[in-house]
């Protein structure tokens, strides 16, 4: 089965491009492998981590002693859709920590502000559980493994999925960025120095981002996105 990280990106992207055209499907990306990082991270530390209200990650204590990652789905979600998963013994489990945004945002997007990181997770989230209750054939890349949805059956296995095309994200999103910054540089060139090229008067090209044409972060506090 394919992998349909990629489209849901594009498709939350699309979604909200009229309010925050700066959240790109490379935005979306980006915040979703630095989130799947402080998750590995977290597993990989023998701690358990909360992914929002769609479900978390742990491990379990068999009876050798032997500690093994677990993904629990979210179980009103699960009730709610009449979705089927993977039924966790009654073993030992990690304590879990709830999500991290800000960690997220400075330690592993590095380009996205904790703001922007909560946002796209959030879109994300909704469109994968939306297309799992729905009963939509679904395979989606955590890095550290891969989600696997069919006919309301969830199954999630670790290891393979890895973060080779998310980085490749994350590099093409600094590339926007760039390009942004630098047309943001040119209409302040050109309000300076009267109406610049196809505009008005002083009036800047990209009003969006010409007060943070030079933010190391996007910021996307002061936007509005609709909820889904």
């Amino acid at each position: 089965m394919s992998d349909h990280l990629t489209s849901i990106a594009e498709a939350c992207a699309k979604r909200v491009r009229k309010v925050s055209p700066q959240l790109t499907a490379n935005a979306y990306l980006t915040a979703w492998m630095a989130t799947m990082k402080w998750i590995d991270s977290q597993l990989r530390m023998s701690r358990g981590a909360a992914l929002a209200s769609f479900g978390k990650f742990t491990l379990s204590t068999g009876p050798s002693g032997t500690k093994s990652p677990v993904f629990v789905l979210n179980e009103q979600f699960a009730r709610r859709y009449g979705i089927h998963t993977e039924v966790i013994l009654k073993r030992k489990l990690e304590p879990i920590e709830d999500i991290n945004y800000s960690r997220i945002a400075l330690q592993y997007s590095k380009v996205l502000s904790k703001d922007a990181v909560q946002t796209c997770l959030k879109h994300l989230l909704n469109e994968i559980s939306s297309k799992i209750s729905s009963g939509i054939e679904l395979s989606v890349n955590f890095g550290f493994g891969v989600l696997s949805a069919r006919g309301k059956k969830v199954v999630f296995k670790f290891g393979g999925g890895g973060y080779a095309a998310l980085t490749t994200a994350t590099r093409e999103l600094e590339a926007e960025k760039r390009e942004v910054a630098a047309g943001g540089a040119r209409s302040a060139q050109g309000s300076r120095g009267g109406t610049p090229a196809g505009g008005e008067p002083g009036a800047p090209a990209n009003m969006l981002f010409q007060s943070r044409a030079n933010c190391p972060i996007l910021d996307i506090a002061a936007c509005v996105v609709p909820a889904l």
